[in-house]
């Protein structure tokens, strides 16, 4: 009995001893840390701009939007750093002010040959998306007008590690032939006004009705 008791003494002791380590012992299992990698797309603080210098061309807005025949377009990303000075998105570009608006525009050919693509800035949401409206002429009385959304990004070449911004087409919305009303950000919403031009009743937002997209 009495080495039964010493047996039970030693045995309380022994867990006592492992409470207390466990009190004091903080530290906690946590699962390891995943190395971060450039390899992933990122947001780009970059030198490109759709309001300022250096803008955008407009010949690669035009081309990630597609024809004007398409519902969608084709092209959703362009590599800027090789594209935007290219020999396949040339043509020189000016800037003009228009009733206190600001256009990106290229134009190509005269007379009622003449073809046209512009862009004016509507806003950039505070995650990083850019919002422009787009009027493209391709020849003739039409002028088509669009809504487009746009994200910069950054990463590398797997061929010479080499850096570069990434031009990415998020969605885009078409006005039809020769809109006429309000595009604004305002709010986290691009407001899109009801057209108030020659078509009205035919193509995109024609019904009377405004539209309102979130954009966060």
């Amino acid at each position: 009995m009495r080495t039964l008791g010493l047996f039970l003494a030693g045995a309380a002791a022994g867990a006592l001893v492992c409470l207390a380590a466990s009190l004091f012992d903080d530290s906690t299992e946590t699962e390891p840390e995943t190395p971060k990698t450039d390899a992933a797309p990122k947001e780009a603080a970059s030198r490109y701009a759709f309001h300022q210098a250096e803008y955008v061309h407009p010949r690669i807005v035009q081309d990630m939007l597609g024809w004007m025949s398409d519902k969608h377009g084709s092209v959703v990303c362009v590599d800027l750093d090789a594209g935007n000075d290219s020999n396949q998105y040339h043509g020189a570009y000016k800037v003009v002010e228009r009733a206190g608006r600001t256009f990106v525009e290229w134009k190509k050919g005269t007379g009622k040959q003449e073809e046209s693509f512009s862009y004016e800035h509507i806003g950039t949401s505070p995650s990083g998306i850019h919002m422009i409206a787009c009027y493209d002429r391709g020849g003739g009385s039409g002028v088509f007008g669009s809504a487009a959304l746009f994200r910069m990004e950054t990463d590398k070449t797997l061929v010479g590690n080499r850096k570069r911004t990434l031009l990415r087409i998020l969605d885009k919305i078409g006005l039809g032939d020769r809109y006429k009303g309000s595009i604004t950000y305002e709010g986290g919403t691009l407001k899109i006004g009801a057209d108030e031009g020659p078509f009205k009743g035919r193509d995109g937002p024609r019904d009377g009705k405004p539209l309102s997209i979130p954009v966060p």
